[in-house]
């Protein structure tokens, strides 16, 4: 994988048109330009794709189809990607790549199957927060990844032959990324988290995965039902890759289901659960702040 050509993946949506020059420009600058660029391309034209980055750019197009769900337009990129490289770099349209990304992730890719980095939290307007996404310190990816994320579509990357026994991707999985580096490690892969910092990742009012307070209600009765298709989507075929780790998500499933059952319709509890979740100033994991393992007591209680 040393001197072979990567493949960078990432996908264009409507909303993203505002960031994507400063992600495409980010992907110009990179210090190993041995790779190539993949799309995908769901529900905006080219005319305002080439019109957001500020230029025509070659890359290999994969357009969402009718009726294509998100979960969808990835299975059908990635797919088509496993079979022509070796690996893949993943990044979101909405966020910076520093320049040293790919060559700092092709190393990686020498020695594990599955690496993610830190990254830098910056606002919209790219102004930096001084705040670090980063994996803390004497944290087990293995033993934590039933509950947490740290493998996002922006800040992972995989090997061809880890990645496609992972395919293909449920048409209703929401959180990609999480089923992903789930089924990988499930299937024994060698994973790293860096934490060295390799990405801007932007924050604003239309990020699926959040990780900064304050949160609302409606914010946690939503990202709660996110994990529970989580689990459902995993639990269709972790039974055939490692029975101990489907009891794992089997036992955290449970634990989600009771959490849900706790703060639906009961505004007491929500109330108090928020109370202490906003207090924590963050940044957190992906869902980590879904029943968060220090508020227990906040949402049992009532």
């Amino acid at each position: 994988m040393k001197n072979e050509q990567l493949a960078l993946y990432t996908t264009v949506y409507p909303g993203v048109e505002k960031y994507f020059r400063d992600w495409y420009r980010s992907v110009k600058n990179q210090t190993d330009n041995n790779f190539d660029i993949w799309v995908g391309v769901d529900g905006i034209s080219m005319e305002t794709i080439k019109e957001a980055a500020g230029e025509d750019f070659e890359a290999t197009w994969v357009f969402a189809e009718q009726g294509d769900s998100p979960a969808r337009i990835r299975s059908r990129s990635i797919s088509r990607i496993v079979n022509q490289y070796p690996g893949v770099v993943f990044t979101d349209s909405d966020d910076i790549l520093q320049p040293e990304r790919i060559a700092l992730t092709r190393n990686l890719l020498e020695e594990y199957e599955v690496a993610a980095c830190a990254m830098r939290l910056v606002d919209k307007n790219r102004r930096d927060l001084g705040l670090v996404f980063f994996m803390p310190t004497d944290f087990s990816i293995q033993d934590q990844i039933s509950k947490v994320n740290l493998f996002g579509l922006t800040n992972s990357a995989f090997r061809s032959e880890t990645l496609s026994k992972c395919l293909p991707i449920p048409d209703d999985c929401v959180l990609v990324d999480w089923y992903l580096a789930s089924l990988a490690i499930a299937g024994g892969a060698k994973v790293v988290f860096s934490n060295k910092i390799m990405m801007d990742y932007r924050q604003h009012e239309n990020n699926i995965g959040r990780i900064l307070p304050p949160f609302s209600g409606p914010d946690v009765i939503k990202a709660t039902k996110m994990v529970m298709n989580h689990y459902e989507c995993l639990n269709r075929r972790l039974p055939e890759i490692d029975t101990s780790f489907s009891k794992t998500i089997a036992f955290a499933e449970e634990h989600i289901r009771l959490f849900y059952k706790s703060i639906d319709n009961n505004q007491e509890s929500i109330r108090s659960y928020l109370q202490e979740l906003n207090q924590i100033p963050g940044p957190f994991l992906w869902w980590e702040w879904v029943n968060h393992p220090a508020l227990e007591k906040a949402w049992k209680e009532h």
